[in-house]
């Protein structure tokens, strides 16, 4: 009886750990990047681009390779 109550526990506790674990969100990298989208003024924007160089709308893909 003892050991199904203590496995019983053991399995609850292991649940909750890893349900309040799948709550954690990633940050992001700084709150500036977050509003890189919205930002018109060019000087500004270039700024931002500096510090978050990944973000906004100006991707350009690599070239093709034919390996």
């Amino acid at each position: 009886m003892k050991t199904k109550r203590c496995a019983g526990f053991v399995v609850l506790l292991v649940t909750i750990l890893i349900v309040t674990g799948c709550r954690d969100e990633p940050a992001v990298a700084s709150p500036a990047c977050a509003e890189l989208g919205k930002i018109s003024n060019p000087s500004k924007r270039g700024e931002l681009l500096k510090k978050c160089p990944r973000g906004g709308s100006d991707f350009k893909p690599s070239p093709e390779k034919n390996w």
